[in-house]
Formats: structure tokens, sequence, C-alpha cells
């Protein structure tokens, strides 16, 4: 549970696209302002250009790349990146794809997408998640994103692949992405009869290595979802499905329905951080009323954190303070922890003094962390040290009260 911190942090989500020739590449265009640098930093760059100059001339560089390939494709995509310039990125994407070079890293692809809907290029970013599904087969969040834009060029794509007789576990990848599509072009009968059947080893919706199916048919055919859901429903209890089902009677505008739906589920599980977080996003008054409600019923602290957590979701600040007086009285050591995250100066001494009682060196370092953002370095020197202390083993601790006592803040600020 979140509230509780991960309970005291540790203790006992082609044929399909018109496919653009290379250009050729023309000069370097002028270079970006150079980054303001240190003087002894600027002369390591000039010397560190210089060398990869005499390097590229003398014909070295093209032959170290051969055999990294992948290796140098990654590096000019990150660097058109950097420099605004993604449908240049996405031009060399397309080029990679057809000659099947692999090993672009999916984070890369997605930056690429990305900027082009940022830049208003939807044909573009539709061809860069294209290509990246040529390049990988198992590129879950391409695949998503282009469900979003296009599913009828997804879905040409698989297909076209699929003739290709891909085996073994990109055959799986392949069906959990057909199904997407399917699900994306509102096809519910074929999407039915293929979750029914477990089509493409696909078990209860989930692709292997792959996001929840069940997730996705919530947000693309919510009506169809919630009918699926209901069948499943009546057959045995899911908290899982419970959830998704109120993401599809939400995404059907049937907001009170959802409300209801995860109303109930709470009353049986009240721990279930799912719901409450989607109770929250839909009416945080409501979400309140049942911690409230919730704590009253016993003495355990996770009610009560969650009260405090609803709290200051909703700006009520001092309400918060006073929810976490009271988890405080039931359990201090996992009060003090979300303390931290409230209001670090207002309870300085208890949390110090509870860290010291419990030899916690979680919590001496959360406490640290925290006095960082709010850019108390020097006054986190200590409390790092503590923890260091507390456990030597915590490489986290030292290389955090390095940088601390060199004056570097190693967290960052709020």
């Amino acid at each position: 549970m979140r509230e509780e911190l991960a309970r005291l942090r540790g203790q006992p989500a082609d044929a399909t696209a018109e496919r653009r020739e290379a250009p050729e590449v023309p000069a370097a265009d002028a270079a970006a302002p150079a980054p303001e640098l240190p003087q002894p930093l600027r002369d390591l760059l000039g010397h560190l250009l210089l060398e990869l100059r005499e390097l590229l001339t003398a014909g070295l560089l093209p032959a170290h790349y051969e055999s990294r390939l992948e290796e140098l494709a990654e590096l000019l995509l990150q660097a058109w990146l950097d420099a605004g310039r993604p449908e240049r990125a996405a031009m060399l994407l397309t080029v990679f794809a057809r000659h099947e070079l692999s090993g672009v890293s999916p984070e890369t692809v997605a930056r690429i997408g990305s900027a082009m809907l940022s830049a208003g290029d939807r044909h573009g970013a539709r061809d860069a998640f294209l290509s990246a599904l040529r390049l990988q087969g198992d590129n879950w969040q391409a695949a998503i994103e282009l469900a979003r834009l296009d599913p009828a060029a997804g879905l040409a794509l698989i297909e076209e692949l699929r003739a290709a007789q891909r085996s073994g576990e990109a055959d799986q990848a392949l069906a959990w992405q057909r199904l997407l599509f399917l699900i994306a072009s509102k096809r519910g009968g074929e999407v039915a009869a293929e979750l029914a059947d477990g089509a493409g080893g696909i078990e209860d919706g989930e692709g292997r290595d792959g996001p929840s199916l069940l997730g996705l048919l919530a947000e693309f055919d919510p009506k169809l979802a919630t009918a699926l859901f209901d069948e499943r429903l009546a057959k045995a209890k899911d908290a899982g499905i419970e959830v998704l089902r109120a993401t599809a009677l939400r995404n059907q505008g049937k907001r009170t329905e959802a409300i209801a739906a995860l109303r109930a589920l709470l009353e049986r599980e009240a721990g279930h951080d799912e719901a409450w977080q989607m109770l929250r996003q839909l009416d945080g008054e409501a979400a309140l009323r049942m911690a409230v409600a919730l704590a009253q019923k016993n003495e355990a602290v996770a009610p009560v954190l969650r009260q405090a957590e609803i709290l200051r979701e909703l700006g009520r600040t001092e309400d918060a303070a006073v929810a976490l007086e009271e988890a405080w009285r039931r359990e201090p050591r996992a009060a003090a922890y979300a303390m931290v995250q409230v209001d670090v100066l207002r309870w300085s001494a208890r949390i110090v003094d509870q860290a010291r009682r419990a030899r916690d060196d979680e919590l001496f370092g959360d406490y640290a962390d925290e006095l960082c953002r709010l850019g108390r370095l020097q006054e986190a020197v200590a409390f790092y040290r503590e923890a260091a202390q507390l456990d030597p083993s915590d490489g986290e601790w030292t290389s955090k009260l390095r940088e601390a006592q060199a004056g570097r803040n190693p967290v960052g600020g709020h």
C-alpha cells in the first residue's frame, strides 16, 4: 500500500503506410548554440571533436562501427532527437526497418513517435511506430500508440508479418498485437471469439511480457468490455476485473455506476490501491468519506494514512495534519514515513527521534532526501551519515552522503 510506504520501505501499466525513400543526406546544419559549459570543459569538448574528426578522416570510425551498426543507429537517432529534428530520426528509422536493422531501443522509438505527434505530424508518427514494429515484434508501446493512431494500418502490418511465417515467441507477440488492433478497430465479434478460446497463446487477454489487453479493451471498446467483464464476474469474483469494469463504465460516461462498483470492491478489499486511486480520480469527496468510515471501524493505521493522503489531494492540508496525528497515535513508525512526505519540518523532531529509536536507516534516508529537496544539504549530511552507519552495506546512503558533502543535491528540489 502506497500510504504505508511499502510497509515502511521493506519492513517485515509497405502495405499500410506510404514509404518515403531516404533523401540524400545534406551537409550538416549550422551548429546549434553550444551549451554553457565551464571553460575547461569547453576546451575538452573541442579536443574530443578534433579526435572524432581525425578518426573519421582516417577511416577508423567507419571501421569501428562496421560490426556495431545498431550502436551507431541508436547514436544517430538520439542525436537528431536531441537536436530537435525528429523528422530526421523518423526517416532513419524507416531506413533501418527496410534493412531489418533491429536493436534500436523501444524508448528511442517512443521518443520519435511522441515528438512527431507533438509536432502535429500524425502521419510521420504512424510511420515511426510501424517501423518500430517491423524492427521489434514485441514493442508493446509502439503497438498501443499505433492502435490509437491507425489500427487498420497496424492490422495490415501484422497480417504481412504473419505471412512471413515467424515462429515461436514472435507468433505470440503478433497474435497479441493482432487482437489489439481488432479491439481498436471495434471488431467486437472477432475480439470476443479470440479472447474466449485464447488464440495465439493469449490467456485472459495477457500478452506474454506485454500489458493487459483487457485494460486496452476497456479503453477502446468499453461497451464490449463491460459485457465481457460481467460474464467473468458472474463466474467468480476478481478484484482486477472489477477495476477494469469500473474503468469501462467510466469510459462510457457512466460515472455514478463506476463509483458504486469501486465502493463495493473497497468494502470487500479495503487495501486495493488501484481501486482507491480510481475512486479518488472520479470523486475525491466520496473516497474521503469511505476512508473516514473505514478508519472509524478499526484501529489499523492504514485507513487513517489513506484519509490523510486524500485530504492532501483535496488541498485540506491542516485536516491532513490532524489525520497524521491520529496515525501517530496508532503507529508512530508508519506515521513518521508519511510525515516526511507531508511536512518534514513540522514534525522534524519526532521523525528523527523515531528513526533513532527504531534504528531505521530508511527513515533517516527519506528524511535526508526531503531536506535536500528543500535545499538544506548541510543538514541532510548528518542524517545520511546516520543512515549509512546503521546500514553500511547500503550504497545509496554513502553515495548520497558524498554528493551532499560536495555541495551537490543528490535528489533535486521540489
